[in-house]
């Protein structure tokens, strides 16, 4: 979702408010808001956060861009990392759960194939 609008030099950037996972989820404090560009960018050339950001938001210019956050956050999801984990419910009535993170609860994982996590951001 399109938060505001501003102008940089002859570009336009949008704040977004990153929508992964999708849908609510019970007790996350806050969606990740990103400046992006108004037009689709060429993602080919982009590694890590940023090209999830732009694949996952489906802003990049080749058709083969996926967003890598398939598998949503389960309860089960990442065996023996971030004990201190905080379950919770989706709107779809998943369990999932949340990490505690300067203060606010968040949901920035990426599950491997294996079920390893690693943070996107």
């Amino acid at each position: 979702a399109v938060v505001s609008t501003q102008s940089t030099g002859s570009r336009k950037c949008s704040e977004v408010s990153f929508r992964y996972p999708r849908g609510n989820v019970a007790g996350l404090s806050e969606r990740q808001v990103l400046l992006m560009p108004d037009t689709k960018v060429q993602c080919s050339h982009l590694y890590g956060a940023l090209y999830v950001y732009e694949a996952c938001e489906g802003r990049c210019m080749e058709d083969n861009a996926t967003c890598p956050l398939k598998e949503s956050l389960k309860h089960e999801s990442c065996p023996g990392q971030y004990k201190d984990r905080v379950y919770t419910i989706t709107d779809n009535t998943d369990l999932t759960f949340l990490l505690k993170e300067h203060g606010h609860y968040t949901s920035n994982l990426f599950v491997c194939g294996n079920n390893h996590c690693l943070p996107y951001s």
